[in-house]
């Protein structure tokens, strides 16, 4: 007979491998949740810019 395995339930993302990145983004989504949060609207605006200019300047590099 085969045994049953019971699915461990994960009770927030950064119990998983969901933030394997090290982005901006991930790195403040995975703070906030560890302080017991989700990002504001305003955060995440934030994350997201400083990632893309972080991105400008990364390829900047890669081009020259």
């Amino acid at each position: 007979l085969m045994k049953s395995k019971k699915n461990k339930k994960i009770k927030n993302y950064s119990e998983s491998e969901f933030y394997f990145d090290d982005c901006l983004i991930c790195q403040a989504m995975k703070s906030s949740e560890k302080e017991g949060r989700s990002l504001s609207t305003y955060e995440l605006k934030e994350s997201f810019k400083l990632q893309n200019q972080k991105n400008k300047i990364n390829n900047k590099k890669q081009n020259s």
